[in-house]
């Protein structure tokens, strides 16, 4: 399968803040009109897991539309201020996220991480039959219609699991500082 432009869908960026770096999400949306809705969705899905998170709090939130590399300042968001998590970061829960990932009916992939994670790492991935709360965000996803979409502008099939893992940017930036 050919690459597909990362601008091929619009998107929603939503920047937060923990107490040792800011990140950043990308939420995949048929339309600039879908963004409310992925913002209830992405409110729901942080209720449920925001006990597994360092405290965090969402501090911008830009929009780009289909084709476009410019992310723009989104006026209309509800989100800046919101809060989830408990706890400071550590290097360790800085470098560590929960990453969904789903797949288009093509088979282009979908996926969508939250930075954070504080949670001992005993395991590298964890089923909804093991962690209730990851099956009901898993369930928010699958009954998205515009919005955390796939790369290819279709409705993702999201998998009943999220992977952990330490991202090397942040590791390499525990490191070195």
């Amino acid at each position: 399968m050919a690459p597909l432009n990362p601008n091929n869908t619009a998107r929603l960026k939503v920047f937060y803040q923990n107490s040792q770096a800011e990140h950043s999400l990308i939420i995949r949306l048929i339309t600039l009109g879908d963004a409310p809705e992925a913002e209830v969705k992405l409110q729901a899905i942080l209720a449920l897991l925001g006990v597994s998170f360092s405290a965090s709090t969402i501090t911008a939130v830009q929009i780009a539309d289909e084709g476009s590399d410019i992310f723009l300042d989104y006026g209309a968001t509800t989100l800046i201020g919101d809060n989830w998590g408990s706890d400071a970061a550590t290097e360790e829960s800085n470098a560590t996220a929960m990453t969904f990932v789903g797949r288009s009916t093509v088979g282009r992939r979908a996926k969508f991480a939250i930075f954070g994670y504080k949670n001992a790492l005993s395991e590298f991935r964890i089923t909804g039959a093991e962690v209730p709360a990851v099956a009901s965000a898993v369930t928010e996803l699958n009954t998205t219609v515009g919005e955390f979409i796939a790369i290819d502008g279709t409705h993702a099939q999201w998998k009943n699991y999220v992977n952990i893992k330490a991202y090397d940017h942040w590791v390499d930036v525990a490191r070195n500082g």
